[in-house]
């Protein structure tokens, strides 16, 4: 069960977030966190998003970054799509391509839609910039290379220790305890849902692959390369030892989690990112 109806599904995360923000504004607090516990136990989630249905989704939204898809705040569902799910059956039977899709369709507007939100709330919007002018010169190496720095400056501006050293232990060490904080001092219930839920595991499984695969580079026991992920991997670019061709999709998808991370800096986090 969605947290809308599946006829009306056609709102991005963070337009939902404002039209139930604004279509509430007059209740008071106490009533408003009471609609919004509502809502999510109709929705099969639970109040305390530790239920089995939240652990689902958590999973489905970490396996979707491992796999160098977080899912866009500002993507918005068509009829018989849904926020984790379609993205990632899409995956799953691999077919990522299509979520590629989503962000060049009508001339790249989503790309677009979160580049604009994006890009002067980073630490070097001058290198972000650079990026988007060379993503559009099809310079795809040189673009994903510019944003790999842009994503560091962003995790370090990251008050999760666990993404800075590379060692992204989500739900059981680095990050546990700084959003258990949250949980109990900031976050209204359908934040929690949006940004503990769906966002950060996602960003985490992302975070984890593209920085620390476990394809080291090298010689193996009998002088040969060792072998390259199937996907780009940071240390292979960053070192210039990566053989594969990088391509649209590989920017489109640094783009994306660059922006979705700017977006729980300024809404999980916003009063360390501020």
């Amino acid at each position: 069960m969605n947290l809308v109806d599946e006829k009306e599904y056609v709102f991005s995360l963070h337009e939902f977030r404002m039209i139930f923000e604004y279509n509430n504004e007059n209740l008071s607090n106490k009533d408003f966190i009471k609609k919004q516990k509502k809502l999510l136990k109709l929705s099969g989630i639970g109040q305390s998003l530790s239920n089995k249905k939240a652990s689902e989704i958590r999973i489905k939204c970490k396996y979707l970054g491992e796999e160098g898809w977080v899912i866009s705040p500002y993507w918005r569902p068509r009829e018989n799509e849904k926020w984790y799910d379609t993205w990632f059956g899409l995956v799953f039977n691999n077919q990522s391509e299509k979520i590629n899709d989503y962000f060049l369709e009508n001339d790249y507007l989503l790309l677009k839609r979160i580049n604009e939100r994006t890009r002067y709330g980073v630490n070097r919007p001058d290198w972000f910039y650079e990026a988007e002018i060379l993503f559009e010169k099809h310079y795809y190496t040189s673009c994903a290379m510019l944003l790999t720095a842009v994503l560091e400056e962003s995790i370090r501006k990251s008050p999760i220790g666990g993404w800075f050293y590379k060692v992204t232990n989500f739900f059981d060490k680095a990050v546990h305890n700084k959003i258990e904080d949250y949980y109990n001092k900031n976050l209204e219930p359908l934040n929690r849902y949006i940004e503990t839920v769906i966002l950060l595991p996602a960003i985490d499984g992302f975070i984890n692959n593209y920085f620390d695969s476990g394809y080291h580079f090298g010689k193996d026991k009998g002088n040969r390369d060792k072998e390259e992920p199937y996907f780009l991997e940071r240390n292979w670019l960053m070192h210039g030892l990566t053989k594969r061709k990088v391509v649209e999709a590989d920017c489109v998808k640094l783009f994306n989690v660059i922006c979705s991370l700017d977006y729980i800096l300024q809404t999980l986090f916003k009063e360390e990112s501020s």
